[in-house]
């Protein structure tokens, strides 16, 4: 009798636990606090000016950040393009002063500029040809 007693008790329960859906969702409608309508506006406004707020500063940030980025981009381009040109010119100066010079056995010395100019010079001679390069292959 005993085990008759626990099943029913379970049976019970569960008729008890199918109440009809719509009367528990009247009663937990009827137990919310409904804001009045000046305070729906005043929460409505005071989440508007916090949105605004922070899309403001949002913006200021980025915009900060980004002429940040382009100043240091600006300069250390002015320095690599200042570094470049030192080099060049560095470069443009040791070529100008090299100077290639051959001297045959003959008498002849030829004499091969960064120009691409060659100066022939006959010793035996004595007399001076300056002749144009055109396979000098530029960068």
């Amino acid at each position: 009798m005993a085990k008759e007693t626990k099943k029913n008790k379970k049976e019970k329960n569960v008729k008890n636990d199918k109440k009809p859906f719509m009367k528990d969702f009247k009663s937990e409608l009827k137990k919310v606090i409904w804001p009045t309508p000046k305070q729906l506006a005043n929460s409505t406004s005071t989440v508007i000016v916090i949105v605004l707020l922070i899309a403001a500063i949002v913006f200021a940030l980025d915009f900060c950040f980004d002429k940040g980025y382009q100043f240091v981009i600006d300069k250390a381009e002015k320095i690599v393009v200042k570094e470049d040109n030192d080099d060049n010119d560095d470069n443009d100066d040791n070529t100008t002063n090299e100077t290639n010079t051959d001297e045959s056995t003959d008498g002849t010395v030829v004499t091969d500029n960064s120009d691409g100019v060659e100066v022939v010079e006959d010793n035996n001679a004595s007399t001076e040809t300056t002749t144009e390069n055109t396979d000098v292959v530029t960068e």
